[in-house]
């Protein structure tokens, strides 16, 4: 869950600073509620992808 969390806050400030805005708490908020579900989704994939390289 960790990890979620870090990668989740490395591409909000992405965005956010790709959008010319402060990452503040409440932009994370805002954020969080609209990119979450793609994001987790993107995230679960990078994981599943390193997950199975490492097994190889």
């Amino acid at each position: 869950m960790d990890n979620f969390l870090i990668k989740f806050y490395i591409k909000f400030k992405h965005c956010a600073v790709k959008e010319n805005k402060q990452p503040s708490f409440n932009n994370f908020l805002f954020f969080a509620e609209t990119k979450s579900q793609s994001l987790k989704e993107d995230i679960e994939q990078t994981y599943e992808d390193t997950n199975t390289k490492k097994m190889d």
